[in-house]
């Protein structure tokens, strides 16, 4: 029988992607001159920070003794690949932590000092954000689901989308709320980068698809069961029409000028691919609790383990580190320098 993860888990990776996600679009203007993004850069930030601390809300919850979890680091298992997540959740945090005061209170005097522990922090925040593949795919569980070579380099796919949309949403709801100009330059790139992102993971999902619908392994049939079944709404419906496909055809018709490029377009857009990353999250974990081993190749269809309580402890505490992080390191406020044009609401 599978390990139960549930929705902590679920919940636990979803934000842990929006946050190495958000934290590589906040890197990405130091590091590599995207200048498109250097007005949103700040507050990408700051949302990673906020969010690489509210993941230990959800995996404190799911432990269930939280006392213990300090033996991960006094007694740690090297050959375990949740002790080497949590050595890379702590390192994130310490790092991102010093970042963000870095830029909030001396932007202008440790600009060189920022740009090399960016430098590091990305190659901590790709390693983490392919981590949740690597652990499932290394994981006892249902190999047509969890044992597949791409899943790593899905997630940090769909962390770098979730963490654009992320940044994106709360870029349009805070700009509106200061009364400061939403930059047009910023939704356009930004549309181009969720458009490429997209493509990819649409790519992967419909080749893992195929290759499922053709595989002999042992459960294959009882996960296709529950993909149809159990996980008929949130797979199809939600990660595949509404998270995916819907904002792919948003993307096309605003980069081919049949829509406009308005702050109302890029939000509902990054509402819809918030979606798609959540129930993506939630069909991987409870799509894996779904099909249970019986015995030795024969695998069955079980329930999955909700708890309500843990789902809004997650989620609500998740919004107050976000605001927490915005009232805190109030240094996030960057005047619109690259189109000067205040884009239609």
């Amino acid at each position: 029988m599978t390990d139960v993860w549930g929705t902590p888990i679920a919940i636990y990776s979803f934000i842990a992607g929006a946050a190495v996600g958000s934290y590589i679009i906040a890197v990405l203007p130091v590091l590599f001159r995207v200048g498109e993004l250097r007005d949103i850069a700040p507050l990408a930030l700051r949302l990673s920070w906020a969010s690489i601390i509210a993941i230990t809300v959800p995996l404190l919850l799911h432990l269930g003794s939280p006392w213990r979890a300090y033996k991960i680091f006094t007694s740690p298992s090297l050959t375990s690949p949740m002790t080497v997540g949590a050595w890379l959740i702590t390192l994130l945090i310490i790092l991102v932590t010093v970042i963000v005061i870095l830029d909030n209170w001396y932007r202008a005097i440790r600009a060189s000092t920022i740009a090399i522990l960016s430098a590091i922090g990305l190659v901590l925040a790709l390693l983490y954000a392919g981590y949740p593949g690597v652990l499932l795919a290394t994981s006892k569980g249902v190999e047509a689901w969890w044992h597949n070579l791409a899943l790593p380099v899905l997630t940090i796919l769909i962390a770098v989308a979730s963490g654009l949309a992320l940044t994106l949403l709360a870029y349009i709801v805070l700009w509106r709320v200061i009364k400061m100009e939403v930059s047009k330059a910023v939704l356009v790139y930004g549309s181009k980068m969720l458009l490429l992102l997209l493509l990819l993971i649409f790519i992967f999902e419909v080749a893992d698809a195929l290759v499922r619908a053709y595989e002999p392994k042992p459960g294959v049939a009882e996960f296709n069961k529950a993909l149809m079944g159990p996980l008929g709404l949130s797979y199809i419906g939600f990660q595949l029409i509404i998270g995916t496909i819907v904002p792919l055809i948003l993307l096309l018709l605003l980069l081919s000028n049949r829509v406009p490029a308005s702050a109302n377009t890029m939000l509902a857009i990054s509402i819809l691919v918030l979606i798609g990353a959540f129930t993506h999250k939630w069909n991987l974990i409870v799509g894996g609790e779904l099909v249970e081993m019986a015995s030795t190749n024969v695998y069955t269809l079980g329930a999955p383990s909700i708890d309500l309580v843990e789902v809004l402890a997650s989620l609500f505490s998740w919004l107050f580190l976000i605001s927490l992080s915005l009232a805190v390191f109030s240094n996030w406020k960057v005047k619109v320098e690259v189109s000067g044009v205040e884009v239609r609401a």
